[in-house]
């Protein structure tokens, strides 16, 4: 039996990938990869989601530009990322033979996409829990105010009302004094 061709022939040394990276870039093939775990975690792609690629092995890709990282702010504002094959490293994989260089792109999956629907509907459902106990809270507390607020507002339309009289009152006693004078 002959020896079995090398899987890096036709590949120059300096631009042999490892095996893990010979792995990601093969799942690449399928899809971005998306990390999870925040910063040094582990990367998954969603068609295969149980092959993880190690964080160190995508930055690695993404140093030799056979991928493309790019990070943006998730539904609450935390940091995601997401890693996409190159033209130079979807080249390298064909160039290696890898079974996946045509592999067609995964479809969301609709499972996953009804969990994170889900995580984010028990997320808003939180949030508005919190948010009506907040304002049941500053209810309690502003009524008690509000019913004093209320005591002295009557407290100064009866003083009101009083002052009105009393001017009335001294007006009829003033008009009164300087009638009598006239006939006086």
């Amino acid at each position: 039996m002959g020896a079995l061709p090398a899987l890096t022939a036709g590949v120059p040394q300096a631009e042999q990938p490892s095996l893990h990276q010979r792995v990601a870039l093969g799942l690449l093939c399928t899809g971005a990869l998306y990390r999870q775990g925040g910063e040094g975690g582990h990367w998954r792609c969603r068609a295969f989601p149980e092959q993880a690629v190690r964080d160190v092995t995508v930055k690695a890709l993404a140093a030799r530009g056979w991928a493309r990282l790019q990070t943006y702010r998730g539904l609450y504002g935390e940091e995601r990322a997401c890693a996409t094959q190159t033209l130079a490293g979807r080249g390298l994989y064909t160039r290696l033979g890898g079974r996946l260089a045509d592999a067609r792109r995964a479809p969301p999956s609709a499972e996953r996409i009804l969990a994170e629907l889900e995580d984010a509907a028990a997320e808003v459902e939180r949030q508005l829990a919190a948010l009506t106990a907040e304002a049941a809270h500053l209810v309690d507390e502003i009524s008690p105010r509000a019913a004093r607020l209320e005591v002295l507002l009557a407290g100064r339309r009866r003083l009101d009302a009083r002052i009105a009289d009393l001017a009335r009152i001294a007006a009829e006693q003033n008009g009164r004094l300087a009638g009598g004078r006239r006939h006086g």
